[in-house]
């Protein structure tokens, strides 16, 4: 081939390429890695017990959590935050007067927000929460991490004022905020312990409950 016949040739491939958009040409395309996604995006899943087993566990759909129940849920408070509230909800359950349970979670993974030893605890909606419409100083909230063992969270919601045995209990009742402090991808376990959970009657007297751990989850 002469010089004269190379040169036309050359005129016409840059010529096509010329007229090509980037999303014309595939062949520049076929290396390029797709965009890691960045999200912070954590999901939360009711297991089937109250210290949940990974291996055996399985997960609840929200129709399949029972009456009489305390289940956890999180709540990311912006998109792609690592600050959330983990909620604690209770399923129809009548007559509560106290809530003395244990949470057990990983520390390299979650941090609870908390000031000094305190833990701030953020009361439900007012057809939730304990204390219903009565005004603040009915209810006494304690929320400790446990000073000796790391990844315990100790918490209690006591009623001190009278209102009967037949208010029944439906939806958030509190909310503790919490940290994701892992870098990457995990799954962990958060649960209550169940020799350390219940909810009492006004005698103080353990109700008919039962309490559902879960998993939370970052898969970018």
């Amino acid at each position: 081939m002469d010089k004269h016949h190379r040169n036309i040739l050359l005129l016409l491939f840059f010529a096509v390429l010329a007229g090509c958009g980037v999303k014309d040409q595939p062949f520049y395309e076929l290396n390029q890695t797709p965009p890691v996604s960045q999200s912070n995006s954590v999901v939360y899943s009711v297991l089937d017990e109250a210290l949940p087993n990974t291996s055996s566990s399985f997960i609840l759909a929200s129709n399949q959590i029972p009456n009489n129940s305390v289940y956890m849920n999180i709540n990311q408070l912006s998109p792609n935050s690592r600050f959330m509230h983990l909620d604690v909800y209770v399923k129809n359950v009548v007559g509560i007067y106290d809530t003395p349970f244990t949470l057990t979670y990983n520390p390299n993974i979650i941090r609870l927000i908390d000031s000094s030893a305190d833990v701030e605890i953020i009361e439900g909606p007012q057809e939730s929460r304990l204390r219903k419409f009565l005004p603040s100083n009915s209810v006494v909230f304690v929320g400790k991490k446990d000073p000796a063992i790391s990844g315990l969270y100790h918490f209690s919601q006591s009623l001190i004022a009278n209102l009967g045995t037949a208010q029944n209990y439906n939806g958030l009742l509190v909310s503790i905020p919490i940290e994701v402090i892992a870098p990457g991808d995990f799954s962990t376990i958060i649960g209550f312990i169940n020799s350390r959970s219940n909810i009492l009657d006004k005698n103080g007297n353990p109700l008919d409950t039962q309490f559902f751990g879960g998993e939370i989850s970052r898969n970018r």
